[in-house]
């Protein structure tokens, strides 16, 4: 329905519902509305609701309870931040419900199906929908993201309610299972007293209770949700019954967390397992990649006296491993069996020098070739950043609209696309269009929008097609920039013919015969191009490209005494200074916060802002102490200049960081000082289940040639490190798999660093002998390759009398140059 004013009757009704100060007035003036008012308030009830204020806007799926209306009327008046207000009122909510369920059961049937049918709503309505469902015992919805909201709000074991069916349904949706608010143990306790209480007054099925858990572990949800489901077996006391599930727990393993592998195993192990069970047990278990894991399960399977061809193919792979007491163990293990890596009883290798530590597999199998040059960056162009292709039609503009409305994880290559395509669409098709668009597509938003939705939900409400300039928020002092890019483009809808800074190839990147293009249509329009547009567009373009003639950029910047021309210029010959990286003193109170958390980011600041009138964090000191405040366009908003965002990864949590390092190590040119180090610091940080994705990206990196093997080996030995400490054994792990996907390259130069760094120390710890296994490991890849090798610490550590794994290790390695 297109918007319009609202007529002097429905005008009462508008004030009567927003201006009302609590619900019981509310629900008594609803009780009071004369027959022409309720006839009147249906048929205009998206009229009315469109108008409402947006703490308020709940009121009006109270209003539609009150009136005749279908369920498909009632639900419209569903939205995600409604219902969310309606469930914290109580009154409200009880009254709502109350009133739907005297409508009958077919009524309330084809309600809720019309509710679930609205996909984003999902999750927040079971505190609506449940006693809804309840009363007319309606069959369970099958929506994922319903029992993700049931988990979060409603999921306390209760009886007379259906609760077992429901916690069953809910162990089948993927990742439903949610990190409860507040303490754990807190939640623990209460999950032990309702479920007391729940078998108190009704029986419960444990054995489908524990298989339904089970699904969790099987499918690898997100590990958060796997802690939750071991709360979960813990409080319903379904530990001691693992075993009597041991195929589908053995099954499980494969996807599941170590923290779970852990128990199942003690569990397992302490049960009578056949010889079948603990060799499923141990194919399980072995290809894992944790070592105290392998070593219990690996000691078990001693009581073994036929192993199965595949538990020997299995064992003699962890005899050929880089860490060297998985491998001795293993070893020990086939000779137990009888049996050596090639079918035979074998002597330890390398003769006397070092009993018990196997030889590395390139002496059987040659080497694999992983060592190789980068393959070089191939940016491929983006078909719908065209000109012609960012004009939309109106079903397509409303979709883009929707999409920018529905998105909470602010999608940087969305928001890009959305800006460009709202600013070509208004200038080929008018801005009207446009506006209204905007207008009727968004509504309503909520701080989880991504900030352009926010901008254009601004943009709707104002009549005058006007944004107010932006505030920078000490919260998200980075995303100022691309908000004050994007209102600069909104605000003049209709005028400007494209934006410079659209990218036109992956990675962010403008093409300079694009970018020259695009300057000229502003030329013909005799119109000035914006500051914001061009210093985000100078940091997608190729510096080692620039143009030495400027001529054809003699053109205005809109409010700057300067030519474009003269900035591009200014921005060509004056690069930036590298970034840098500083600890805050701690002072008072704050002396218990960790160094790592009192980062301050300095220098890599853009050299055109100042000429452009931008005064922004990018070009001041950055605290990254907001990682999740600031917007995810941030990242890929000026990608010369990673410093800043680089040291959000340095603060984030794990997973968040590595979301943050993908947009870093996919868009910016050349990596830098703070980003390379904040390469180790992911490589150090990441978790188990993360691992691969960490290395993968560090591996693009590096093959695209945005990161050397140089600037590794300088971050590690960077003063920095007083700032951030690493972790060798888990820095060694993740360049293993980066070497193991042909990074041999980027990773050895490192490794020999970290061997030689650790050899020169007078107390080596057991941990770091793992950098030494791993350079024995990769030698002779690395010899193969021709690249010369001088280890002067690692031979000196060899010669050391102390009988400690690294001495061993380094005579491996000594023996082998």
């Amino acid at each position: 329905m297109a918007d319009r004013s609202l007529t002097p009757d429905e005008l009462v009704l508008h004030r009567l519902i927003n201006r009302t100060r609590t619900t019981r007035d509310l629900l008594g003036e609803l009780e009071r509305l004369s027959p022409e008012q309720r006839a009147l308030a249906k048929k205009s009830l998206s009229v009315l609701r469109g108008k409402a204020t947006f703490d308020f806007e709940y009121r009006y799926i109270l209003l539609a309870a009150f009136l005749d209306t279908t369920p498909a009327q009632v639900a419209a008046t569903l939205g995600e931040w409604s219902v969310k207000l309606l469930v914290r009122d109580k009154p409200a909510r009880a009254c709502v419900v109350e009133r739907l369920t005297a409508r009958g059961e077919d009524w309330v049937r084809e309600f809720v199906a019309a509710a679930l049918r609205k996909v984003s709503l999902a999750e927040h309505v079971p505190p609506l929908l449940d006693p809804l469902i309840d009363t007319f015992e309606l069959p369970l919805p099958d929506a994922p993201r319903y029992w993700l909201g049931w988990m979060r709000t409603r999921s306390a074991p209760a009886h007379h309610c259906r609760w077992e069916k429901r916690f069953i349904a809910a162990c089948a949706a993927p990742n439903a299972f949610v990190v409860p608010h507040g303490d754990r143990t807190t939640y623990l306790d209460q999950v032990v007293r309702r479920a007391r209480n729940l078998r108190a007054a009704e029986p419960t099925d444990d054995p489908a209770l524990l298989r339904a858990l089970l699904q969790i572990f099987d499918r690898g949800d997100r590990i958060g949700g796997q802690r939750i489901a071991m709360l979960w077996l813990e409080g319903l006391g379904l530990i001691p019954l693992l075993p009597t599930e041991r195929t589908r727990v053995i099954a499980a393993l494969p996807n599941a967390g170590g923290a779970f592998a852990k128990l199942a195993i003690k569990q397992l192990l302490a049960a009578d397992l056949s010889d079948a069970d603990l060799t499923d047990l141990a194919l399980a278990i072995l290809p894992r990649s944790e070592k105290g894991l392998t070593r219990i399960v690996v000691k078990a399977a001693t009581r073994l006296t036929a192993p199965s061809q595949d538990l020997l193919d299995t064992v003699q792979l962890i005899a050929t491993d880089q860490d060297t007491t998985n491998a001795a163990l293993a070893r020990d293990l086939l000779e137990h069996w009888n049996t050596g890596p090639t079918g035979q009883p074998q002597p330890s290798p390398g003769g006397d020098l070092v009993p018990g530590i196997p030889a590395s597999r390139e002496q059987d199998a040659g080497t694999l070739g992983l060592w190789r040059a980068p393959a070089g960056r191939c940016p491929q162009p983006l078909r719908d950043h065209t000109d012609t292709a960012l004009i939309l039609d109106d079903p397509g503009l409303a979709a883009l609209i929707a999409k920018v409305n529905t998105d909470r994880r602010g999608n940087p290559d969305l928001q890009e696309h959305a800006l460009a395509a709202l600013v070509a669409t208004a200038h080929a098709r008018g801005p009207v269009r446009v506006r209204h668009a905007i207008r009727t597509g968004i509504r309503h938003t909520s701080p989880h929008n991504s900030i352009l939705a926010q901008l254009l939900e601004k943009l709707g409400r104002r009549g005058d097609g006007e944004l107010r300039q932006p505030m920078m928020l000490e919260s998200r002092p980075l995303t100022f920039l691309p908000v004050q890019r994007a209102s600069d483009a909104l605000g003049r809808l209709g005028e400007l013919p494209c934006l410079l800074s659209t990218p036109t190839h992956t990675g962010f990147q403008v093409a300079w015969a694009v970018f020259a293009k695009r300057a000229r249509r502003y030329r013909e329009a005799n119109l000035a191009v914006l500051p914001t547009d061009v210093a985000v567009a100078l940091a997608r373009l190729d510096r080692s490209k620039a143009p030495k003639g400027l001529s054809a950029f003699e053109q205005p910047v809109h409010g700057m005494p300067v030519d474009l021309a003269t900035v591009i210029a200014h921005w060509r010959d004056h690069p930036a200074r590298p970034g840098e990286l500083r600890s805050l003193t701690t002072q008072g109170e704050q002396s218990h916060i960790p160094p790592s958390r009192l980062l301050e980011i300095d220098g890599d600041e853009p050299t055109s802002h100042e000429l452009l009138g931008i005064h922004s964090h990018w070009s001041l000191p950055y605290q990254p102490i907001y990682a999740h405040q600031e917007d995810p366009w941030v990242l890929v908003m000026l990608p010369e200049h990673p410093a800043r965002p680089a040291g959000l990864v340095l603060y984030a949590s794990r997973t968040f960081a590595l979301s943050i390092f993908e947009r870093i190590a996919t868009t910016v040119p050349r990596f830098g000082p703070v980003a390379s180090f904040a390469s180790l610091a992911l490589a150090s940080d990441t978790t188990t289940k993360d691992r691969d994705r960490a290395a993968a990206l560090i591996l693009t990196a590096w093959d695209e040639e945005r990161l050397t093997a140089d600037d590794l080996v300088s971050a590690w030995r960077s003063p920095w490190r007083g700032i951030r400490e690493f972790s060798a054994p888990r820095v060694t792990e993740t360049l293993g798999r980066i070497a193991d996907a042909g990074g041999l390259a980027l990773t050895w130069p490192l490794l020999t660093a970290m061997a030689e760094e650790i050899s020169g120390q007078e107390r080596i710890p057991a941990p770091a002998s793992t950098v030494l296994e791993s350079l024995l490991h990769y030698l002779p890849e690395v010899r193969a390759a021709g690249v010369p090798v001088d280890l002067p610490n690692v031979t000196a550590l060899a010669r050391r009398k102390a009988p400690i794994k690294a001495v061993r290790v380094a005579k491996l390695i000594v023996s082998k140059l």
